[in-house]
């Protein structure tokens, strides 16, 4: 949320109205203040430029010194009596609401502002910033003195050539005779003065190292009196690098997304898969399955496209166990799935199994027969683990490798 003066000449319309006003970018749609409105200003050609003079401060209360006159501005008397003209005729009139810390038009006027119409900072760029510093397409013998503190922009031309507050602002007939105009720390005065278009962030803090208060207050008349804004780095090497590497992942994804997208589709002729001769067996190993994994499973399998007569359905179901969720034992789901006659009961037969101890006998049931499923009939062989009469829990079950080196 950053415009450059030559972007905020771009934003003068009254469908597009922003003006800068120290160092702060407000869109004055809608805008309407004692008596002026949006309107006022887009008749007048405001939008679009800055209009700090217009929105005058009171230096004595951003600028707390001690004996600080009350007159002293950085900005001309604006157009008699509006409320700023007022303010400060009040402060000249009553000095003690200084030290009270009364800011009527300061917190009414500018938190109005900000609260409702902010857009953003203006900013500046290091290099033209550092240039003008120098006096580089400056008239002859001119030079900017401003200079940057933690990213902040303050611009202190003015009151260091004409040494200290450009304007005195005192009622009529009350004279424009003052005391010094300078108010600043000496130390403060020449760090602008010794090094403009610089960043002197590490010498402003070098130089408060022991004195916060002071430190404090210099910041606050800094940043309420001559704060023009931010430092523009949207051409940095930093910002350039994020924004390449910003773009090379974007392309990266949407080159990934492109070709996944070429890939699903279809482009030539399905190809048919390869005749072959082989025999081959499809090995179930099932231990807590339901009617309807087992089922997608096997129809998955039965349905293949492989020759019904040379692929075997091999089903071994890993002990007599109860699933989560199942009303039978999982061989029983099994075989009423491929179809089996529930009035056979096989025999079971000994075998060696995966195990310690008693556990290496273990029996098994076999049944075979024929699947049918979406028009395929296809052979099976269900390998039942039913444990010895001994088990009494999880009887017959060793282990999904146990069931693999059946089959083998």
């Amino acid at each position: 949320h950053i415009h450059t003066i030559e972007e905020m000449r771009g934003h003068n319309t009254a469908d597009d109205a922003l003006i800068a006003i120290r160092g702060e970018v407000f869109d004055i749609q809608g805008f309407n203040h004692m008596g002026v409105n949006s309107k006022y200003l887009v008749d007048n050609n405001y939008p679009g430029s800055d209009m700090s003079d217009k929105f005058p401060l009171q230096l004595s209360f951003v600028c707390p010194f001690p004996n600080l006159d009350p007159r002293l501005a950085t900005s001309p008397k604006p157009e008699p009596y509006t409320d700023a003209w007022l303010h400060d005729h009040r402060f000249w009139r009553h000095p003690e609401m200084v030290e009270g810390g009364y800011n009527y038009y300061q917190y009414r006027l500018m938190r109005i502002m900000r609260e409702n119409y902010s857009r953003g900072k203006l900013a500046t760029e290091p290099q033209r910033i550092e240039m003008e510093g120098k006096g580089v397409g400056l008239p002859n013998g001119m030079r900017r003195y401003w200079s940057i503190i933690n990213n902040e922009v303050f611009d202190l031309t003015e009151y260091i050539q004409r040494r200290g507050a450009p304007f005195v602002l005192a009622p009529e007939g009350q004279g424009n005779e003052t005391g010094s105009r300078m108010f600043l720390d000496d130390g403060v005065h020449n760090l602008f003065q010794m090094h403009p278009g610089q960043d002197i962030t590490d010498k402003w803090n070098r130089y408060f190292a022991r004195r916060p208060v002071s430190r404090r207050l210099h910041y606050q008349c800094l940043r309420g009196a001559f704060y023009v804004g931010v430092v523009d780095k949207r051409k940095s090497f930093q910002c350039y690098f994020a924004n390449y590497v910003l773009l090379a992942s974007s392309v990266a994804l949407t080159s990934i997304i492109f070709f996944k997208f070429l890939a699903a589709l279809q482009l030539g002729s399905r190809r048919e898969p390869e005749e072959h001769d082989k025999f081959i067996v499809c090995n179930v190993p099932c231990y807590t399955e339901g009617d309807e994994g087992l089922r997608s499973t096997l129809e998955s399998l039965a349905t293949l496209h492989y020759d019904d007569k040379r692929k075997l359905l091999f089903v071994i179901c890993d002990g007599m166990i109860v699933g989560s969720g199942n009303d039978r034992p999982t061989p029983r789901i099994a075989l009423d799935i491929l179809g089996a006659d529930p009035d056979i009961d096989p025999e079971p037969l000994s075998f060696h199994s995966l195990g310690e101890g008693s556990k290496q006998h273990n029996m098994g049931k076999v049944y075979s027969g024929l699947f049918e499923a979406a028009g395929h009939v296809v052979p099976y062989v269900v390998v039942v683990k039913c444990g010895t009469l001994r088990e009494r829990t999880r009887q017959g079950n060793r282990g999904k490798r146990d069931s693999q080196i059946i089959l083998m």
